[in-house]
């Protein structure tokens, strides 16, 4: 390196400002505007993210149908508009992030109005966005999210009302792991419910949160930092008692950055260095609206991107920081004008969305809302190099490594990539502040390509708790050096046992006063240590388990689940099923069981249906008549109104024929004026009931007087059968 080189880094670190510039040279070197969407119906809402292949993913709102459409930047070339096929009703205040494997997250709030919204989450893996997930079911208003990934974990932040009229609110926040479910409960942050608290925006690193939101009522808006470490949310610290629309960003080293507007008619960001917050400063000319601004950071460059108003156009501009150095002068970015609201009957606030992203190569991309087709909104997209650097720069794929093992385990290694993003090379060393963390490679060369360094953890004789660790990569060419890494260990206590179930609800049908449904099953394990030994038992007297108790070891015992349905009228049942072991470390676990009774679709069958046979052969009169006899089926009251009985007839052997119909209140009937036995005893019977709207049940054979009494049932084609299958 130079001579000149050496004095020009020593001075931009040391931060006189009157040589900052020269890192600066290419301020202002930009690419043509792209209107990205290109829409006659007016688009809203963009939300932009980089990974670190170099991937650009800009996603917006078609305002007119609500639906969430974007384009990919990929291998030279942007993909064509796509409909992402998320949206249940109308999207907004789309944000989104990216995870260490270059995928992108994305959560929006969906809803017609406040009283039916709730925020939603997608995550797109290289050709499509997943199936929509909801983060939360809320019954009022949920809006203004924002969306933060660290490590294989995605949080979601947002504005959550209490009630439909009132102010009251809370900045709440759910968390999962990546490919997870959401939990049905959140975490509240702002814990404020008094005040009205919205518009967080916040950065997760290494299982610790940082976010900041605007606290108060109307006209008294408090800009409020809160932050979680190691589990606990400390006090809130108040920034600026007029603070609005805050964004933020964290860096490699934990420094935040905080950008925010107010009606003072200027841009503001301010920075925590070291866990000191410096003082707030102004990056705009005076003439910013109230407004949506952004900023972001990528390998110790930190860009902010706002509007402001230069004569009578409304523009969008940048300004960019490197580490401790001044902030750059307004940079303007758009050509035209930002559609001023004054035009469009509203407050001319310059509220335009404009989104701002780094990546590793020194360029700034950024989205807003311009004039486009027909006058309205289009989605514009530019992508403006910051700064060339005449030095190395340091650029890591992970900010944060957590491991979690359990006490006297070792948990398996992971790894971090690095490599030089700027000119030139730069050698470096790596060292960690921890004797159970290390590094299998503590020196060497960083170039153009990535060099992955594997982190073990060796946790020794340390009990159940939260350990920190951080490891610096050391380089004297490099511009942004030292630069670090979080390193988050969880030690968990030694695992009792645990109940593992293999599904947690089971559903029965029966038609009321039918017939018993079949039994099902679920089965448990011990998916801990030691011997889990349990009980089984259920809340209800027509729900039965077997067995009611058990051990295991790691092995599945089968527990087999019976209802009894026959006291039970038309409707819906819950039970539940409870498992037991004390000394589980997830005692209690239950399965929920669903019994759905409906009403039979024909009535139930007479019952006691017999043939009795008479004969009178006297000298002058011969009498051969049979005589059918049944009774009303009682499984009928309540739920079908019997009003005649059905008699049909058939030759053995041959096909039925409806004989005769007689009233509900009539038990017996004749069937008379055959010439000879032979003749009546060519006949067999079937007797039915019907209801009063004509539904006829199933037809029950006759039985000889003093016979077994069984019935049997003619086949589906000869007359209905009570055979149905149950509803799904």
């Amino acid at each position: 390196m130079s001579l000149i080189k050496q004095l020009m880094k020593k001075t931009i670190l040391w931060g006189i400002t009157g040589l900052f510039a020269l890192i600066l040279l290419s301020i202002g070197v930009s690419a043509q505007e792209i209107n990205l969407s290109n829409s006659s119906s007016g688009s809203n809402w963009p939300a932009i993210a980089v990974n670190s292949r170099g991937d650009v993913m800009v996603v917006w709102t078609e305002w007119e149908v609500g639906y969430i459409y974007y384009r990919l930047y990929k291998d030279g070339g942007w993909t064509e508009t796509r409909r992402a096929g998320i949206v249940q009703q109308i999207s907004w205040s789309n944000r989104m992030d990216v995870d260490s494997s270059g995928n992108f997250h994305l959560s929006w709030a969906d809803g017609h109005g406040s009283s039916e919204r709730d925020i939603f989450y997608s995550m797109f893996t290289g050709s499509s966005w997943q199936q929509s997930e909801r983060v939360y079911r809320s019954l009022h208003n949920s809006a203004w999210n924002w969306l933060a990934v660290d490590g294989s974990k995605v949080h979601t932040m947002w504005y959550h009302k209490y009630g439909a009229t009132s102010d009251s609110s809370d900045v709440i926040m759910n968390s999962k792991s990546i490919g997870g479910r959401w939990p049905e409960s959140y975490e509240n942050v702002s814990q404020s419910s008094s005040t009205e608290t919205i518009h967080p925006a916040f950065r997760a690193s290494g299982g610790d949160i940082f976010a900041v939101y605007m606290d108060g009522g109307t006209g008294v808006r408090r800009l409020t930092f809160r932050e979680r470490r190691a589990g606990y949310w400390q006090s809130p610290t108040v920034l600026d008692i007029s603070g609005y629309y805050p964004a933020m960003d964290i860096d490699s080293s934990r420094n935040l950055h905080i950008a925010y507007s107010n009606w003072s008619g200027n841009f503001f960001v301010r920075s925590r260095m070291g866990g000191s917050w410096d003082r707030t400063q102004i990056v705009s000319n005076g003439h910013a609206p109230l407004q949506f601004g952004d900023i972001r950071q990528r390998n110790g460059m930190v860009a902010a991107a706002f509007t402001q108003k230069s004569s009578d156009r409304y523009a969008v501009y940048y300004t960019v920081r490197f580490g401790t150095n001044p902030w750059s002068k307004p940079v303007p970015v758009s050509s035209g004008d930002v559609i001023s609201r004054t035009s469009e009957g509203y407050p001319d606030d310059g509220n335009r969305h404009v989104q701002v992203c780094v990546d590793s190569n020194g360029y700034a991309h950024l989205v807003w809302e311009g004039r486009g087709v027909n006058g309205l909104s289009d989605i514009i997209y530019k992508k403006v190099k910051l700064s060339e650097p005449d030095f190395p720069f340091i650029e890591v794929d992970r900010f944060a490594l957590d491991f979690l093992t359990e006490e006297g385990n070792i948990p398996s290694p992971q790894s971090f990539s690095l490599r030089n993003s700027g000119k030139g090379t730069f050698d470096y060393s790596i060292s960690t502040n921890r004797d159970w963390l290390t590094i299998g490679r503590t020196q060497g060369t960083g170039g153009d390509s990535w060099e992955s360094i594997q982190v073990d953890v060796r946790p020794g004789d340390r009990g159940a708790g939260t350990y920190s660790g951080t490891i610096t990569i050391t380089s004297g060419e490099a511009l942004n050096s030292p630069l670090t890494i979080a390193v988050n260990l969880v030690i968990e206590q030694r695992k009792t046992p645990s109940i593992q179930l293999n599904k947690t609800d089971i559903s029965f049908f029966a038609y009321a006063r039918g017939d018993i449904p079949a039994s099902q099953s679920f089965q448990l394990r011990n998916s801990g240590r030691e011997r889990l030994d349990y009980t089984v038992s259920s809340n209800k007297t027509w729900l039965t388990v077997s067995p009611t108790r058990g051990v295991s070891t790691t092995e599945w015992d089968t527990i087999d689940v019976s209802v009894d349905t026959s006291s039970l009228d038309v409707g819906n049942y819950i039970g539940q099923i409870q498992i037991q072991d004390p000394a589980a470390d997830n005692n209690p676990q239950s399965v929920s069981v669903i019994v759905q009774v409906d009403k039979p679709p024909v009535p139930y069958a007479p019952t006691a249906v017999t043939l009795s046979k008479y004969s009178h052969e006297g000298l002058y009169l011969k009498i051969f008549k049979n005589r059918l006899r049944w009774a009303g089926n009682p499984k009928n009251l309540g739920l079908f109104n019997i009003v005649k009985y059905r008699i049909w007839r058939a030759v053995k052997g041959g096909d039925l024929s409806h004989l005769a119909d007689v009233g509900s209140d009539v038990a017996e009937y004749y069937d008379r004026d055959f010439s000879t036995a032979e003749e009546r005893d060519r006949y067999i019977y079937f007797v039915a009931c019907l209801d009063s709207d004509n539904v006829e049940s199933e037809r029950i054979l006759s039985t000889e007087a003093g016979g077994s009494g069984s019935a049997s049932s003619v086949s589906l084609t000869k007359g209905p059968v009570l055979k149905v299958k149950p509803k799904k």
